[in-house]
């Protein structure tokens, strides 16, 4: 990822990923979160914070995940520092 894209542009990406793959249903969360102080804060990666762009310096998961009938659950986790 490069400076400049918008929180909700990689959510979408992530997202389609997950769909083409007959996954998307079941991915029902944000893509990611910010790190810092605390474990879960801002940059909020989801599609619903469209006008954020992200900013070289900014610390951040990509973890997409989606769970099956609570059966199961599937998460790959990303640190990525812009």
């Amino acid at each position: 990822m490069k400076p400049g894209i918008k929180a909700g542009e990689v959510d979408g990406f992530a997202r389609q990923v997950i769909t083409d793959s007959g996954y998307g249903e079941y991915f029902t969360h944000r893509t990611g979160h910010g790190l810092g102080m605390e474990a879960h804060e801002a940059p909020y990666i989801f599609a619903g914070n469209p006008p954020l762009a992200l900013e070289e310096g900014m610390v951040f998961t990509v973890e997409p995940g989606g769970s099956m009938c609570l059966a199961w659950a599937a998460c790959a986790s990303r640190m990525i520092s812009s």
